[in-house]
């Protein structure tokens, strides 16, 4: 996986709690994947993060919590074998890319599956078959590209081409033993 050390600040945004103990001893909170309930998080299951965004985690808890919110901050350290960094890593999309292409070519049933779907495949396939290296991400970084408010700039004024300069990063860690870990 990423050979990328990144250090940020995380912003989990999650429901207002009451005690803000509980919230300290407690959070982050998982986001669950249930197609049946149409409960479907970028990337699976997991603990999500938004790095170091804090107007997108205010936004987050205004909109999904209907402006009854807290926001946890905590710094993180993301590296390691089991990081895959589909933002800054060329290496790591590659191997997302192969690993879709190779679903694809198995099982047709897949060719308009999401990111979410087949993160949540490839983590069951692992699993389930205990293939060794298949997919044994840990925390995943990624960009959500149509995300408002990125405030793009074009690269120059003749061109069509630009960059969002306030893009939408996402941190999931599937685990909480691995945010613990984390320093």
């Amino acid at each position: 996986m990423s050979k990328n050390v990144v250090v940020t600040i995380g912003h989990h945004t999650c429901e207002k709690a009451a005690n803000h103990a509980y919230l300290k001893e407690k959070a982050p909170f998982k986001s669950v994947y249930d197609e049946a309930q149409n409960k479907l998080p970028f990337l699976g299951s997991g603990y999500y993060f938004w790095d170091n965004n804090i107007e997108q985690a205010i936004t987050w808890g205004e909109v999904h919590y209907f402006g009854k919110y807290n926001i946890v901050e905590i710094d993180l350290e993301l590296s390691g074998e089991y990081f895959l960094d589909l933002v800054g890593s060329r290496e790591d999309m590659n191997f997302f890319n192969s690993l879709v292409s190779l679903l694809k070519s198995i099982r047709t049933d897949t060719n308009n599956y999401s990111i979410s779907q087949y993160i949540e495949c490839f983590r069951q396939i692992n699993k389930r078959h205990g293939y060794k290296g298949c997919f044994e991400s840990r925390i995943i970084r990624a960009v959500d590209c149509c995300a408002a408010g990125q405030n793009k700039m074009k690269f120059n004024k003749t061109q069509l081409n630009s960059m969002p300069l306030n893009p939408r990063l996402i941190i999931c860690f599937f685990d909480k033993m691995t945010y613990l870990c984390t320093p």
